[in-house]
């Protein structure tokens, strides 16, 4: 007959032998799921610099435009025209009925109104503050 101490001696080397590979399993499962959520986290920080650098030149290029308006120059309207559009592309709902306004007074010849540019200045800039807040 076996005596008690040598089949506890075996029941635990045999727990010691299985323990050490689950272990190690269990731990590889858990690091891969952590450097997928790091490699998710690191897409979509990438993807946001990248949308909000798009939009801020964009708009940038929108308001160097419009800073150097020139009320008889087609040539201007047309630059002008231009970045509106650009800007329209990546633009909020606000921003972009503004921008609608600013491309219609152009295309029909007609000058904005004084108000206009301040008030898209304001919906451009409240829009990347947003943007740059859920950062």
């Amino acid at each position: 007959m076996i005596d008690s101490t040598i089949s506890l001696a075996i029941i635990v080397s045999v727990c010691a032998l299985i323990s050490a590979p689950i272990t190690a399993f269990i731990n590889n499962r858990h690091q891969l799921k952590l450097r997928k959520l790091e490699l998710e986290a690191d897409e979509r920080k990438h993807r946001f610099d990248v949308i909000y650098e798009k939009k801020l030149n964009a708009y940038t290029a929108l308001m160097n435009e419009v800073a150097h308006i020139d009320i008889d120059s087609h040539r201007s309207h047309s630059a002008i025209l231009s970045a509106s559009q650009s800007a329209s592309l990546l633009s909020g709902d606000d921003a972009f009925s503004l921008l609608e306004v600013l491309s219609d007074d152009l295309s029909a010849g007609r000058s904005p109104s004084e108000n206009l540019i301040p008030a898209i200045c304001r919906s451009l800039n409240r829009e990347l503050t947003e943007l740059s807040a859920t950062k």
